[in-house]
C-alpha cells in the first residue's frame, strides 16, 4: 500500500476534474481519502492498494497536480537515492514567525463535503472499469 499526499495552492486552481481523470487513467484504487482546507489551499491524501516506489509516488503526485516545487524537491530526493519517508509531509498546523516572534497560526480544517463528492465520482469511475473489463472479456458465440 502507498500513501499519496497532494498539496494544492489557492493561487493554482484546484483541479478536481484533472484529479479524477488522472485517477481514472492511472487506475488508482483510492482508499481512505482525506481532504483538508488550509489557509493557502487544500491538502489531499489517500492510500492505494498497490505499493509504489518513492519515485512513482512523486510522479503520481505531480500528475495529480500537487505543488510543483514540492514535487521537484521530492524528485531530487528520489534521484539522489534518498527516501521520501519523513519528507513527504503535509503539515496540519503552521506557525508564522517574524523577527523571532509568532505573528500567525493556521490549522487544517477537514472538508468532508469535498471527500464525499470525490468518493462518489471515484465510485462511478471504478464502475466504468468493471464495465470495460466485462466488454474486454466478452466472447462472441461461435458461428456468429
Amino acid at each position: 500500500m502507498s500513501v499519496i499526499k497532494l498539496d494544492y495552492d489557492k493561487k493554482v486552481r484546484w483541479g478536481k476534474e484533472r484529479f479524477l481523470q488522472a485517477v481514472d487513467i492511472l487506475r488508482l484504487n483510492v482508499r481512505n481519502l482525506r481532504v483538508f482546507e488550509t489557509s493557502k489551499g487544500l491538502h489531499v491524501s489517500f492510500e492505494t492498494k498497490r505499493q509504489f516506489s518513492d519515485c512513482e509516488a512523486v510522479a503520481i503526485q505531480a500528475i495529480l497536480g500537487s505543488d510543483w516545487k514540492r514535487e521537484a524537491y521530492n524528485m531530487i530526493r528520489c534521484r539522489n537515492g534518498g527516501s521520501l519517508g519523513r519528507h513527504n509531509v503535509l503539515f496540519s498546523k503552521k506557525w508564522t514567525y517574524r523577527n523571532g516572534k509568532v505573528v500567525g497560526f493556521s490549522e487544517e480544517v477537514r472538508r468532508e463535503d469535498i471527500e464525499r463528492e470525490l468518493l462518489s465520482r471515484i465510485r462511478e469511475i471504478k464502475e466504468s472499469w468493471k464495465y470495460m473489463e466485462e466488454v474486454r472479456a466478452f466472447q462472441f458465440p461461435q458461428g456468429s
